[in-house]
């Protein structure tokens, strides 16, 4: 049981570019993985070579996704953690009940907010 074959893609989301890759085996099974470029961040290899090393996290996710991993911690690395952590901002959403429908029950609305 092995690779039969890879396919890396480029795409375009809006004004993001993403690596994705296609992981297929011999005895059929089809795995993707995908990772964002992302220009002028970080250091080392991230900096250099950005394409380079989204397409190295692409096909590290995609074997994952296969049970191969290349640490045993799973998909996301420490680096990938931080810089999500420090690019999201969490808003407090204040939820309010409001009571209607059948029987009385009970709906709880956020004001369209997650």
């Amino acid at each position: 049981m092995g690779i039969a074959s890879t396919v890396t893609r480029f795409v375009t989301i809006g004004e993001f570019q993403i690596v994705v890759v296609t992981v297929q085996f011999t005895d059929g099974r089809i795995f993707e993985g995908s990772s964002e470029v992302t220009r002028g961040s970080g250091g080392g290899a991230q900096a250099s070579s950005p394409v380079e090393t989204a397409e190295t996290s692409a096909y590290g996710r995609a074997l994952a996704m296969a049970g191969y991993y290349g640490s045993g911690d799973g998909l996301a690395g420490y680096e990938e953690v931080t810089y999500s952590e420090a690019r999201t901002t969490v808003r407090p959403v204040q939820p309010r009940a409001v009571t209607s429908g059948m029987n009385g029950a009970t709906t709880v609305a956020n004001d369209g907010e997650f």
